[in-house]
């Protein structure tokens, strides 16, 4: 980028001297915002390195925006970029924001707007963003040459920020993680949820969300940001390089710890990240001894049930009471032998009777139900079900037995 290239240099000039202007007429950011907004004569959004809005035009209803400009309505009200914008407009890799120093021009028919984001740096170091958005007119070149001069403006603005006092979004974060790591006493905790303002309700869960590969380099900031609105009433913080936690909170134990399975399921697969679910509890001072069940629910949903990735600890806690408490012999000796028999046998005829009693019990002995698992048409499952009756003495009617043949699938998933 040169300035040289610069089509209208007098009007150039005129506009930055006015951007420079603002940071001393101004001194809280959502001003500087809307004063800048004037100058470019478009609308602006200002977000740290988390995706989070940290300021946007206010007015934008006088600029007359397209209607149809979805992506600027959820900015606007969420206050954070959808990961929709950040796909498309980063060239569908998150870490060309932080290593890429050229910024995208985006065109979206789901935007109708043009998208132009510029990276502030300070100290060489990528702290924030500010993105340009055609709402009234059409970007220039000259407006992106702008948008470099009006980073080193914002760049002040945002150590002022940074200076201010402890907001209370940090003590939450200080007192979520204190809770995730140490179980404090009685009185301490009455103490640090009053410093922090928390309020817990009734029934809690931790939520751990864990990238679960390095190909896309997707930071922990953003997946705490885009995460928060799965999780009920929940408040996370960044865990690990590789994963944040939340502890959820609900008033009514009916309610789901998660907003919106399907939506949060869609998410987690087009990232590869995994999410583990611990046991409902109602103590928040128990919350560290909780994350374990979140961990243990990733680790045991990973290996036995792969293609899903939400893992409720409730699903795995007897895997969980298994490994810890028996030896591979141990497991061995307390399998019923028809189950090994029905595993045996399928591994030299090329059957499928195991995973289909396994099917079967799992659906509560529901004959659509289990085809519907498998895949496979009624009658095959009826045909299945009567052979391992008949052949193999299999009883699934029977509760204490059917309890048995449910151990035995998870004494094998465990020695397998």
């Amino acid at each position: 980028m040169n300035r040289n290239d610069i089509i209208d240099t007098d009007n150039f000039h005129k506009k930055s001297h006015q951007l420079y202007d603002i940071i001393y007429k101004h001194q809280d950011i959502d001003s500087i915002i809307d004063a800048a907004s004037l100058v470019f004569e478009n609308s602006l959004i200002l977000s740290d390195n988390s995706f989070s809005v940290i300021a946007c035009t206010s007015f934008v209803d006088t600029y007359n925006p397209n209607p149809d400009d979805a992506l600027w309505e959820f900015i606007s009200l969420n206050r954070y970029y959808p990961s929709e914008y950040t796909d498309y407009a980063l060239d569908n890799r998150l870490h060309t924001r932080l290593i890429n120093p050229e910024p995208e021009i985006s065109k979206d028919e789901g935007f109708k707007a043009r998208y132009y984001s510029r990276k502030i740096y300070v100290d060489e170091k990528n702290i924030g963003f500010v993105t340009l958005v055609e709402h009234r007119r059409p970007i220039t070149e000259d407006d992106t040459y702008l948008l470099k001069e009006f980073t080193h403006v914002l760049k002040v603005a945002l150590e002022r920020i940074k200076m201010k006092k402890e907001s209370s979004d940090d003590k939450y974060s200080y007192v979520i993680s204190e809770l995730l790591t140490s179980k404090p006493d009685s009185s301490r905790l009455r103490n640090r949820l009053n410093y922090s303002g928390l309020n817990p309700l009734t029934y809690l869960n931790v939520l751990i969300f864990k990238k679960m590969s390095l190909e896309r380099d997707i930071p922990v900031e953003y997946l705490l940001r885009s995460t928060e609105g799965f999780v009920s009433g929940g408040k996370g913080v960044v865990y690990s390089e590789d994963s944040v936690a939340f502890i959820a909170m609900r008033s009514n134990l009916e309610d789901d710890c998660i907003t919106d399975r399907d939506a949060l399921s869609d998410f987690l697969k087009k990232r590869n990240i995994a999410l583990g679910i611990s046991y409902t509890y109602k103590n928040i001072g128990n919350s560290s001894l909780h994350v374990k069940d979140a961990e243990y629910a990733i680790e045991a949903g990973r290996r036995l049930h792969p293609r899903n990735l939400i893992y409720d600890y409730e699903k795995y806690c007897v895997y969980s009471a298994i490994s810890k408490n028996l030896s591979p012999d141990d497991c061995l000796s307390l399998v019923n032998p028809r189950i090994g028999m029905i595993r045996e046998y399928d591994r030299m005829h090329g059957t499928d009777y195991y995973e289909t009693l396994r099917a079967y019990l799992e659906s509560n002995l529901k004959m659509n139900a289990t085809a519907k698992a498998l895949n496979l048409h009624r009658n095959t499952v009826d045909y299945r079900i009567t052979k391992l009756k008949e052949s193999f003495g299999i009883d699934p009617e029977d509760g204490i037995l059917a309890l048995g043949y449910r151990v035995s699938f998870y004494l094998f998933d465990i020695l397998t």
